[in-house]
């Protein structure tokens, strides 16, 4: 009889941490608050931006100078990652070729049927 209320006890903590975690973050980041990732360049930018502003006191000429310098970055980080991701693609290429090597003609077909649709769902992401 005194294991329930053992368990009961367990999970009304649980369910309260949840409780409270949740409204932890709703008052630390806001209501519907969205990951930072998620966001288009120049919405992250900004974000980015107004955060350096607040958080360091700006001045006007500061924060010129500032959000050239974040385009700046983010045309970069852009650049790095568009190399990265034709390197990448390219090393990918070569290790499917490998694979399909090992493989039966009707294995061949299956595994070009799973390529075309992991690039098919690739693009639908971009």
């Amino acid at each position: 009889m005194k294991h329930w209320k053992l368990w009961m006890g367990i999970v009304l903590v649980f369910i309260l941490g949840l409780v409270v975690g949740s409204m932890g973050s709703n008052i630390l980041y806001g209501p519907g608050f969205k990951h930072f990732g998620h966001k288009d360049a120049a919405a992250r930018n900004a974000e980015i931006l107004e955060r350096f502003r607040k958080d360091l006191s700006l001045t006007d000429l500061q924060t010129i100078r500032v959000k050239a310098i974040i385009a700046q970055m983010d045309t970069q980080r852009t650049e790095y990652f568009r190399k990265s991701r034709a390197e990448l693609k390219e090393m990918m290429e070569s290790g499917f070729a490998l694979i399909r090597l090992e493989l039966t003609p009707e294995q061949q077909k299956q595994f070009d049927a799973y390529q075309e649709r992991m690039e098919k769902e690739r693009k639908e992401r971009e």
